[in-house]
């Protein structure tokens, strides 16, 4: 489905603090090389992070920042943030965002069955480069079951995460490529 895109007359000031993440900032002294979490009322100045960012629209309105563009979202909507691309969010009606961080060592650890997926090329690579020039035509929004069930994978994720254990680290792994499985496949269903 398309979305509207406007041009903001005024672009989001950059984050308060820290505009930049590296991974040691997310991912030192922990076992896994995924991460998630929830922002209820969501809304950050422009920041851009060395990890791959996948974010989910739980529910809510407020408009996502790339650059200098802004794109409204809505519930279901999904965003891939490729590392180093500067974005932010400015929350409008109760904006919810689930976060799905992935550092480049998940992907090299399980990075040819993963970008070997249908859909993974134009999910991860093309529809952020290309998300301006195309108005957005070839974004990935879930339906409430889809929606549903990610929202259940990024609570038993957290769930692995809250208490280190042995074997953590393949759960977490598991976990996230039998998301990013689901994520590829839906979004070369609909595009």
């Amino acid at each position: 489905m398309a979305h509207d895109m406007t041009q903001p007359g005024a672009s989001l000031p950059d984050a308060e603090g820290k505009s930049y993440w590296s991974t040691a900032d997310i991912f030192a002294g922990r076992a896994s090389a995924v991460t998630a979490f929830l922002h209820r009322d969501y809304a950050i100045g422009m920041h851009a992070h060395e990890f791959t960012e996948v974010n989910f629209v739980l529910q809510g309105r407020g408009q996502h920042y790339v650059h200098a563009q802004a794109f409204p979202t809505q519930q279901g909507d999904v965003f891939v943030i490729p590392p180093h691309e500067k974005h932010g969010y400015a929350q409008s009606e109760g904006l919810d965002v689930y976060h799905l961080l992935i550092s480049d060592r998940f992907f090299a650890e399980s990075g040819l069955a993963v970008r070997m997926l249908p859909g993974f090329l134009p999910l991860f690579t093309l529809e952020p480069y290309y998300r301006a020039e195309t108005d957005f035509r070839y974004a990935m929004r879930l339906d409430n079951t889809q929606l549903a069930h990610v929202v259940a994978l990024l609570q038993m994720m957290q769930q692995e995460l809250a208490e280190p254990f042995r074997g953590q680290e393949l759960a977490v792994s598991s976990l996230t490529t039998y998301l990013l499985t689901r994520l590829c496949h839906w979004y070369a269903t609909q595009h």
